[in-house]
């Protein structure tokens, strides 16, 4: 039980930042592009792609290539429950 507390804090942990939060609800919608993530969270580019690699490096997105852009989406349906409740409970219009 002890290891897999250990596993879930550090899930938590890798979630526990606005920008990788914001960019998770965003993905939980689809796959974007680097620059539609930044328009749509307002955050710049070196920043997004910092919050990105760590979020990749953890296996929680994924990236595809087609030309020039690069296209990122969830890898991880833990993640995507995750931010289900998150807006259910912090985000939803009642």
């Amino acid at each position: 039980m002890m290891a897999k507390a250990s596993q879930v804090s550090h899930f938590l942990s890798i979630m526990a930042n606005p920008h990788r939060i914001m960019i998770l609800c965003h993905l939980t919608y689809g796959e974007f592009t680097v620059n539609e993530l930044e328009e749509k969270i307002k955050i710049r580019q070196s920043h997004l792609s910092q919050q990105l690699k760590i979020l990749r490096a953890e296996g929680v997105v994924k990236c595809r290539r087609v030309s020039r852009s690069i296209y990122y989406s969830l890898d991880s349906d833990a993640a995507h429950q995750l931010v289900k409740v998150i807006y259910k409970n912090f985000c939803q219009q009642s």
